[in-house]
């Protein structure tokens, strides 16, 4: 199948640098998740009750296209590493070694398990963790080891040697990598257990959702014991996370996106969540599984109740919000949000969804990897350092992640990108863990180890590769970073 050939079979996508529906100055969003709205309509339609048959047909498809024995799909990407922890009989007082240059929950598991963080300094040439920096942090008590593959894999040999010699387990944390390959074997098989994230933004997205796969055979009988202690999550709940994606999926088209607005990654989940009509518009013009008829009886309705008004918030106010979700501190202790529930284990009518995404996957990813190949071949270098990718490596990338070698601060270059009608920033992490409240007061941490960590936090700059980025949206971005070349500075004198 032809690049636009896939999206000639799409009912939202248009093909690649279609013009169609899109409006002149249109927002060229972060992410926007892939949907073939069609397929995933008939996928709907037939999964209208709880269905384990289904559930399982999903994971035997996910674990025969990774090359995996064993997967198990789950509420969300962190409840597979909490679970993946609890099968490896991590407890309390056992450390395990962690990148401090990742996203929070990882760390929030290890730390709802009772385990210690020890984290780990990121390396120059990729930006993943750097194999050195684990083997100075091992110790007696290091149980497991987590490397999270930012898009091009960690160097997998090398790390896999480290964790054998020293008789610990290897994790990987395969939510940006979904595809990748290290020496012809892909990602997620490498480690004694590997957990994906199916989110909004990644590129098979069931709203929310994860997979845990299990390579360690010796494992499987400890998993099964403690799998059968959860249950599915209701399926009235999987309806509000399905149609709430479909709804995400509608807002960030182009033509759509608010101008002004910043609309987060949970916005559609949210948005049905609190309102029953909105859902009942989202999941009986899906049921038609035409483009126009959704967006007949859906836009109306979002655009009265002004719900595609949202604003950015204000730095403070958004560093108030993270804290007050993450953290709660009284009496200088600090009660983090827990993972883990009685609902942990995903049910049919996401299942339904994410076989359907699994099927276009391929071609998917062939466009991000074009995307991801026009910024190579077009960026500024002096500019912008671009990752390193090793000879054997076949990276896969939800965003590209490139530094930020000018002389502007990336707060700079993301608002003078928003007034372009450009999503450009920090879409990673915006600080490593040891940087950021509370993790700063409960881990015990050397920061002069992790001076690579802070590096990436502060330039490190996601650009979209989304399938629905445009060539000409590419050139849109590409023209505007080279504007802040150091042989160039156009900007600077512009935006003053």
């Amino acid at each position: 199948m032809t690049v636009s050939d896939f999206f000639r079979d799409n009912a939202f996508g248009g093909h690649f640098g279609s013009t169609d529906h899109q409006r002149k100055d249109g927002m060229i969003v972060r992410i926007r998740p892939f949907l073939n709205v069609k397929k995933i309509s008939k996928a709907l339609a037939a999964a209208t009750e709880p269905d384990e048959q289904r559930v399982k047909e999903f994971q035997s498809a996910f674990a025969s296209w990774l090359g995996a024995a064993n997967a198990i799909a789950v509420d969300r990407g962190r409840a597979a590493l909490l679970l993946a922890l609890k099968i490896l009989g991590i407890r309390e007082g056992d450390e395990v070694i962690v990148q401090s240059y990742i996203f929070h929950v990882v760390v929030d598991a290890i730390l709802e398990i009772g385990a210690r963080p020890v984290l780990a300094d990121s390396g120059e040439e990729d930006f993943n963790v750097s194999p050195a920096a684990i083997a100075r942090e091992l110790t007696s008590r290091t149980k497991a080891i987590i490397v999270t593959h930012l898009g091009i894999p960690c160097d997998m040999e090398e790390i896999t040697g480290i964790a054998r010699k020293h008789g610990c387990y290897l994790i990987e944390n395969c939510a940006h990598t979904l595809g990748a390959e290290c020496d012809g074997k892909k990602t997620g098989t490498f480690g004694d257990v590997s957990f994906f994230s199916f989110d909004v933004d990644k590129p098979i997205s069931t709203g929310d959702g994860g997979m845990l796969v299990i390579n360690n055979e010796s494992l499987l009988e400890k998993a099964h014991a403690i799998l059968d202690g959860y249950r599915r999550v209701a399926f009235a709940k999987e309806k509000e996370i399905v149609y709430g994606l479909l709804l995400h999926h509608l807002v960030t088209g182009e033509d759509i996106y608010p101008e002004n607005g910043f609309l987060p990654v949970d916005f559609g989940k949210e948005a049905v969540k609190s309102d029953p009509c909105l859902l009942s518009l989202v999941e009986s013009s899906t049921k038609r599984g035409d483009s126009s008829e959704f967006r007949a009886l859906v836009l109306p309705y979002l655009r009265q109740r002004h719900l595609l008004r949202q604003k950015e918030p204000p730095p403070m106010r958004s560093f108030v919000s993270r804290v007050r979700g993450r953290a709660h501190f009284f009496f200088g202790r600090a009660s983090l949000q827990k993972i883990d529930s009685h609902d942990l284990l995903m049910n049919s009518l996401r299942s339904a969804v994410g076989m359907a995404c699994l099927k276009d996957y391929t071609s998917c990813k062939a466009i991000r990897d074009r995307n991801v190949q026009y910024y190579v071949d077009h960026l500024d270098n002096a500019a912008y350092r671009t990752p390193r990718v090793k000879e054997g490596k076949k990276p896969a990338f939800i965003r590209y992640a490139v530094l930020n070698n000018t002389r502007h601060e990336n707060s700079f270059i993301t608002r003078a990108a928003r007034e372009k009608g450009l999503e450009i920033g920090i879409f990673n992490w915006s600080a490593p863990i040891h940087r950021c409240y509370p993790y700063n007061r409960l881990l015990s941490f050397d920061r002069a180890k992790l001076q690579n960590s802070e590096i990436l936090g502060a330039r490190l700059l996601s650009l979209p590769v989304h399938p629905y980025l445009s060539e000409g949206g590419l050139k849109k971005i590409v023209g505007f970073l080279n504007g802040f070349s150091v042989k160039k500075g156009i900007w600077e004198k512009a935006l003053a």
